[in-house]
């Protein structure tokens, strides 16, 4: 199928195929690895217990004023990454109009008057336990 799949992108031009393996084991790789792919990423899905431990690390809610300079260090931060590192503007308004976004969940760190940093919770209530 996978071979299928690339054959299919190169009759209509080429293009870029990526497979997700979703139930990782020591051998998930092997066959994407016999049709031709290369492992490129790891996803890792972590959790932990909320609230956080206490810190002195100041943050404040995002507000419209910073998205120039939010795109700017995520677009750096994630340039090598094929669905974060080219956020545009209208990106942008589109994750915030998922169900899941939570203004509040949406930090912003400032480091000599710029944005040096942020951390964009994504809370799904939709499940149980809420992820």
């Amino acid at each position: 199928m996978l071979e299928a799949a690339a054959q299919a992108i190169g009759l209509q031009g080429g293009g870029r195929l990526q497979y997700w393996i979703t139930r990782v084991h020591p051998t998930s790789d092997r066959i994407p690895v016999a049709a031709g792919f290369t492992p490129y990423r790891d996803l890792w899905r972590l959790r932990r217990s909320l609230p956080a431990l206490p810190t002195t690390i100041s943050t404040r809610p995002f507000t419209t004023a910073d998205t120039e300079g939010f795109l700017d260090v995520n677009n750096r931060a994630f340039e090598w990454h094929p669905e974060q590192g080219g956020l545009t503007t209208d990106d942008l308004a589109a994750k915030q109009a998922e169900a899941w976004y939570d203004p509040d969940g949406f930090r912003i760190w400032e480091h000599e008057g710029r944005i040096g940093g942020f951390c964009w919770t994504k809370v799904h209530s939709d499940v149980t336990p809420s992820l």
